[in-house]
């Protein structure tokens, strides 16, 4: 690794972290992404893939609390609300949380808290499952096994993540995107880097589904603690 590409990743992230905590951004970042119809299809397709996760998870194990961080306007909260959890919704931007306090104010069973995702402050194995949707996207290697480590720790039994999955094939298809002008996600792991990531910080995959297999990199991955088989 260079020796400044670490400062460059954490540059990234802190820059990420500061731009949503701006009331403005806050605000409008539902209307941005996900009105028009694409938006909207990704948001249901994405949603349809973390509910048969979490269904998935509740046959394997007892599963009571989730900690949704960083949980955003709440778009990933009121899923785990439907599905019955006890849920902690965490966020750095206390402006995100207000969104999502206002989006959710019919749900009983959330407590809203501001927590930074690389040293949140909850006690070792404090939720049964930790959900980190739609952050690896953003972030560099440096900054995920940070992330990771963190989130294994609190984590009693899963975790659940979402990331872009760069493949030959997806790697193609991106080029064929920017070619016509679509929009791409910053960041794409390989399966090289994401073992290598799995490896660092003590986590093994359970399971994974691809969003909408061949024609989107995203996918959703369940991790756990090597030793919690």
């Amino acid at each position: 690794m260079p020796k400044n590409s670490y400062s460059m990743e954490n540059n990234n992230f802190q820059k990420i972290s500061t731009s949503y905590k701006n009331k403005n951004i806050a605000e409008a970042y539902d209307k941005t992404r996900f009105s028009s119809l694409i938006g909207r299809s990704f948001n249901v397709l994405e949603k349809r893939c973390f509910t048969r996760l979490l269904r998935f998870l509740k046959k394997e194990k007892d599963i009571k609390n989730v900690l949704d961080i960083p949980c955003g306007t709440g778009r990933m909260t009121a899923v785990l609300v439907r599905e019955g959890f006890e849920v902690m919704a965490a966020d750095i931007s206390e402006e995100m949380l207000k969104v999502a306090q206002k989006k959710l104010s019919y749900a009983k069973n959330i407590v809203y808290t501001v927590r930074d995702i690389k040293n949140t402050g909850f006690a070792n194995n404090s939720f049964d499952c930790v959900s980190c949707i739609r952050l690896f996207h953003h972030i560099d290697s440096q900054d995920r096994i940070e992330i990771l480590r963190e989130l294994g720790r609190i984590s009693r039994h899963y975790i659940i993540i979402n990331l872009s999955y760069s493949s030959f094939w997806h790697r193609i298809r991106r080029k064929f995107k920017k070619l016509i002008g679509q929009g791409l996600s910053r960041i794409t792991v390989t399966e090289k880097e994401l073992a290598e990531s799995l490896t660092k910080s003590a986590l093994e995959e359970v399971t994974r589904r691809s969003m909408l297999p061949i024609i989107s990199e995203d996918i959703f991955i369940t991790l756990r603690k090597r030793n919690d088989s």
